[in-house]
Parts: structure tokens; C-alpha cells; sequence
């Protein structure tokens, strides 16, 4: 190992690099949308303390060029990327740019990275969770006390070949973790969108707040099972009503997403929270939303807590309600309760409750074709949704289905819900991409989502706001929305 950095404070510059130069399109109209990558956060609040760390604030559209000048202007030692699998040509594109000026180590992570693998450009990679891995790591390259081979979680290249280390066992005390690395710029910067209260032009100091990690779930569209395995870590209350706090007294937060991947899979868990939010937000002005799925939300006591602790939406993960793909999967927990009657149960309970419901739905399951996405088109739009998001399956690595499917698009940035990246038995991208469009339109401009709107806006009124912010700053629905405004607000 070079003895360049032995016995030195190093600089450190973090990147998520979405919407660089706006090629990332979110047919669901939230592409210009600023978030927090939360995992990068906890990384480099890690080694704030032994090392110079900061993670480059940057408007939509600033251009590879201009994130190489802000990057630059740092003088790093070391990049640290996180990364969904569409960012890494991006990622590339920015380290060849830098290494232009300046010689540079480069660390990957996050969910293209789910399996270890090592891509051009990288010197190392950490799957899993990184908070103790990024230290010892930084520990072998500043003072070569630790063995490159002896750093769990850790995968690297050396001498021409690639190592991969054994995975490094989960965190159980994330207590312990420091709070994710925030500046005052970058959550003054960062909107959900959405529909939420506030309304888009009131909120402030967006935050993503991780308040466990994993899922009991093992969806084949998803990288869980190889990140976590089925096993859910907490947070304690108390210690997520801490960055609660701090947040609201730091940025002024007013609106947050827990990025749980299941916020109602613990129920005594988020009975504790609702209570201590509602104690701690006596004057109700700080909102939040998050995931749920609908097996676990089938409880109306707990729906009228959530909202009275300040939840605005939820995000239901239905997928699918084509009856044939429901049918083979009812067998497992996963699907016991995705039937059409257990859908709409659990949907018309959150808006009883006065949230605003948001559905995620899927184009290219295995059984999936025209015609039977187009029979369900009349049951989406009676389900009780009041906004949708519709991905078109994408197969990543650490998935079941991408072991299950024939990658056909090798352009990594097709590879983002938006474009059919592999062989399907029934479906062409274009096809894909037809429906995914005719899906919105039929939804948003049906006369059933005119009535569901109006209904939910005269007993929630303090929501019109917000419906009128979402459909200005909305970019594929705004047409269908804008002819239904004057009927609704």
C-alpha cells in the first residue's frame, strides 16, 4: 500500500450523484426533487471527527463539470460514492474528470454495490453497512495497522486481482451511530415534493430519517435479502425523537420521510413513536410520511394515531392487482394480503384517517402483458389512491429476478425504473413506456380521482394547498390535473 497518506488528516468528498445533468426522468413528474442519501450521510459522519469530510451541496442540472469544480475545490484525497446502479456511468464520468486535476482514491457503496463487486474506476467498495468498515479502512490506508484483508465488508483490487472480504455483521446498537451528516445548505435546499403537508412552498429543512434498517420481506425486485437478510433493526424512540428534535432546532425541519422500508411493521414500536411525536409536537407543525405495505396496516386505531402524530402520507407498495400474478404468489406472506378487497380496506382506512395515500406500482412482472395491464386500468382508478408512482421492473444486482432475467439494455443508465431493461415474454420497452404513460393519464384524469379528490379535500380542507403545490410542480400529471383543479379546489 502507498505511503502517501500515512500519518495524515485526509479530505474526504462525498457524492450521490442524481440529477447531475437532469438525464434521470421520473415519469411520475418528481425529477427535479432534491432528497438525502441518508447512508452516505451516516458515512461520513462516521469520520468527521479523524478526518476533513463534506458532502457538496449542488443545484439539479449543475453539470458534470460543475460538481468537478465544487469537488475540486475541496482538494480530497478520497471520493466516496454512493450509488443506484442508473448513477454509476455518471460516477465514472465525474472520477475521469477528477483524476484529470488531482490523484484521487476512490471508495463505492450503496445499492449497485450490494454484492461487492468492484467497477472501473474504483480502488475500493463497501457493502452493507459502512460506519465501521469506512474506519478501518481509512485506519490501513493512514497508518497500515490494519490489514486490508482482515476489514469485514470490504472489497478492493489489489495487484490486478479483485479480493472480497467476508460480509460484516449487522449492526445491532444503532443507538450508537452518530447522527448523518447535515449542513445548514443542504437542508435548506432539499424538497420532497409530493403530495404532503405543508404544502411545497412551506416546507423547510427537509430530512430523511433512517429509523431501522431492513425488512421482514423478500420481494424479487428487491436488494433487502442481500443487504440486511430478513432481519429488522430499531432504533430506540427515544433516540429517533432525538434527531427529531435537533432537526426541528437546527433547520428548522418541517417535513421529514423515514426511509424505513416498512414503517407499520412494528406495531409497538410506532405506537411508542406516535405517542412521543404528538407529547413532543404539541402545536402539530411537524409532519412526516413513509412506507407501509398493506398486510400491515390493516388497523384503523393505529392509521388515526399516525395522522394525529403529524403523518401526512403513506406509501403503500401494491405493485401489481393484476389478479393472475396475485394468484401465484398468495401462497406466501408476502402476498396474503394483496388481494383487491384487502387493498382497498386498508386504503380507504388511511384516507378515513385523513393521510394522503400514495401507490407504487409496477409494469413488467413476469406475468404482465397488454392486455392485462389494461383490464386493471378501471380497478386503479377505483382504488383509494390520491397520487401514484409507476416503475417498470428493472432487474438489479443482489435481486432474485436478475438472476431470473436476461439483461438485454447494457446502458447502466436505462437501468432506473423508467426503461425495460431485460427480455420480457410479453412486453417491449415501448410498450412498456406507452402504458406506463396511458396509466398516469387514465388516473389523474378519470372522473373517479375528481370525486375521491374533492370528497377528501372537504373534510381534510387543510390539504387544498398542498393538492394545488402538487399539481404546479408536477410535470407529466400537470395537464390531466390542471383541467380537474377548477373542479376540485
Amino acid at each position: 500500500m502507498s505511503k502517501k497518506y500515512l500519518n495524515r488528516k485526509l479530505s474526504l468528498v462525498g457524492i450521490y450523484p442524481r440529477n447531475i445533468d437532469n438525464a434521470h426522468y421520473d415519469p411520475s413528474g418528481n425529477s427535479g426533487f432534491e432528497v438525502e442519501a441518508s447512508g452516505l450521510q451516516y458515512i461520513v459522519s462516521a469520520i468527521s471527527k479523524k478526518h476533513k469530510v463534506t458532502i457538496p451541496y449542488y443545484k439539479n442540472g449543475v453539470g458534470i463539470g460543475g460538481l468537478v469544480k465544487k469537488i475540486i475545490f475541496e482538494e480530497p484525497d478520497i471520493l466516496l460514492f454512493s450509488l443506484d446502479t442508473y448513477m454509476l456511468p455518471t460516477a465514472q464520468k465525474i472520477i475521469q474528470k477528477v483524476k484529470e486535476k488531482k490523484d484521487v482514491l476512490v471508495i463505492g457503496g450503496g445499492s449497485h454495490f450490494v454484492m461487492g463487486q468492484i467497477e472501473d474506476s474504483f480502488d475500493y467498495v463497501i457493502r452493507g453497512e459502512g460506519e465501521q468498515t469506512i474506519k478501518e479502512l481509512l485506519e490501513s490506508i493512514t497508518s497500515h495497522t490494519k490489514k486490508l484483508e482482515d476489514i469485514n465488508g470490504l472489497s478492493y483490487m489489489q495487484d490486478g486481482e479483485v479480493y472480497k472480504n467476508p460480509p460484516r455483521a449487522r449492526n445491532t446498537d444503532l443507538d450508537s451511530l452518530a447522527l448523518p451528516f447535515r449542513t445548514k445548505e443542504l437542508a435548506k435546499n432539499k424538497s420532497p415534493g409530493s403530495l404532503l403537508l405543508p404544502a411545497l412552498k412551506n416546507q423547510k429543512g427537509f430530512a430523511s430519517i433512517t429509523a431501522s434498517r431492513g425488512c421482514f420481506y423478500n420481494c424479487s425486485f428487491c436488494t433487502n435479502e442481500s443487504q440486511w437478510g430478513r432481519n429488522v433493526i430499531y432504533r430506540t424512540v427515544d433516540n429517533v425523537m432525538y434527531e427529531l428534535e435537533h432537526l426541528r432546532d437546527k433547520y428548522g425541519t418541517n417535513i421529514v420521510f423515514f426511509n424505513d422500508l416498512n414503517i407499520t411493521s412494528n406495531k409497538k414500536w410506532l405506537d411508542e413513536l406516535c405517542e412521543k411525536k404528538i407529547e413532543f409536537d404539541k402545536e402539530g407543525k411537524l409532519y412526516w410520511y413513509a412506507m407501509s405495505n398493506i398486510a400491515t396496516a390493516q388497523n384503523q386505531k393505529m392509521l388515526n394515531k399516525m395522522k394525529k402524530a403529524g403523518c401526512t402520507q403513506l406509501m403503500f407498495g401494491i405493485e401489481t392487482i393484476n389478479p393472475v400474478k396475485l394468484q401465484k404468489e398468495s401462497n406466501g406472506y408476502e402476498r396474503k394480503y394483496q388481494r383487491l378487497e384487502k387493498i382497498n380496506k386498508v386504503l380507504n382506512m388511511s384516507q378515513e384517517a385523513g393521510i394522503f395515500n400514495h401507490g407504487l406500482l409496477m409494469l413488467g412482472l413476469v406475468d404482465d402483458s397488454n392486455e392485462s395491464i389494461r383490464k386493471t386500468i378501471p380497478q386503479i382508478n377505483n382504488l383509494n389512491l390520491h397520487s401514484i408512482r409507476i416503475s417498470i421492473n428493472t432487474p438489479f444486482v443482489g435481486t432474485k429476478d436478475y438472476s431470473n432475467y436476461i439483461i438485454t439494455d447494457d446502458n447502466l443508465k436505462n437501468h432506473d425504473t423508467s426503461h425495460l431493461v431485460f427480455s420480457h415474454k410479453n412486453l417491449t420497452e415501448d410498450e412498456c413506456q406507452k402504458l406506463q404513460s396511458e396509466l398516469y393519464g387514465r388516473f389523474y384524469g378519470s372522473i373517479q380521482y375528481k370525486n375521491r379528490m374533492t370528497q377528501f379535500l372537504l373534510k381534510n380542507p387543510e390539504a387544498k394547498q398542498a393538492f394545488s403545490s402538487f399539481i404546479e410542480s408536477n410535470i407529466i400529471t400537470k395537464y390531466y390535473m390542471k383541467i380537474l383543479e377548477q373542479k376540485i379546489i
